[in-house]
């Protein structure tokens, strides 16, 4: 599996953030620790497909 051949948990967040919201890598790599919100289970994309 594609996870278990991951190193980190920073790295398995990443491909899991792809996988399961459909993000490309340059949306992945901009996202600040401000946009993310544990504790609703949100994460906000502030530059996304179609701007």
């Amino acid at each position: 599996m594609v996870l278990g051949a991951l190193n980190t948990a920073r790295d398995r967040a990443m491909v899991l953030a792809m996988l399961l919201g459909g993000l490309r890598r340059c949306e992945v790599l901009s996202l600040r620790p401000c946009d993310l919100s544990p504790g609703e289970r949100r994460l906000f994309i502030s530059e996304g497909k179609g701007g």
